[in-house]
């Protein structure tokens, strides 16, 4: 499979967004796989792993009642956790109860970090692209960032085809996904395969 990379010039960071186990079902898994060889196939200066949960006093429960404790949501992938620590990048670790995240509890670190290592273009692979990798990309931008969501390194957590395509087609309308981009790309082979 060939995956194309914004090629700016730009320092870079990859976010990587609730790749977590525990909440995924078995028609979303295969997309892990596909972050797993995006990582191994490319190099960032920084890599920013988020995990999600939803506690009482998170909105999302607040406003849907649904919640999801630390423990059922799980950590990211270890297989994901090992491709990143193989670039001999700084790599934090993120921990969220809401959507985007830059709403993680290490917000100020995460900020200074990207200010230190002079990022100024944001990719970003993960679950879900309907909702938590949404609300990265447009706070990533609102926050003066290139911003790129990797379409096919993304999906929904249940591989909701008609989710997946809704948030693709109102994120290439504003041109920020690796096919939509004005600028150059770089094509990336990506191992097919578990």
């Amino acid at each position: 499979m060939k995956i194309k990379i914004p090629k700016s010039g730009r320092n870079k960071a990859l976010f990587v967004i609730d790749v977590q186990p525990n909440t995924l079902n078995a028609k979303a898994a295969g997309t892990s796989h596909i972050i797993r060889a995006t990582i191994k196939a490319t190099g960032y200066p920084f890599y920013a792993l988020a995990t999600y949960y939803a506690d009482s006093q998170s909105m999302l429960f607040k406003q849907s009642k649904w919640s999801l404790s630390r423990e059922e949501a799980g950590a990211t992938d270890e297989k994901i956790i090992s491709a990143v620590a193989g670039k001999n990048a700084p790599v934090m670790h993120l921990t969220k109860s809401g959507r985007s995240a830059f709403k993680c509890e290490q917000r100020p670190a995460l900020l200074e970090s990207l200010k230190a290592l002079a990022i100024e273009e944001i990719h970003i692979v993960g679950y879900d692209i309907n909702d938590c990798v949404l609300a990265t990309a447009y706070d990533a931008i609102d926050l003066g960032f290139y911003t790129y969501v990797i379409e096919e390194a993304c999906n929904h957590y249940a591989g909701d085809e008609n989710l997946v395509a809704a948030a693709i087609k109102v994120l290439r309308q504003q041109n920020m996904t690796n096919n939509s981009s004005l600028f150059e790309f770089e094509e990336i082979c990506v191992a097919s395969g578990n």
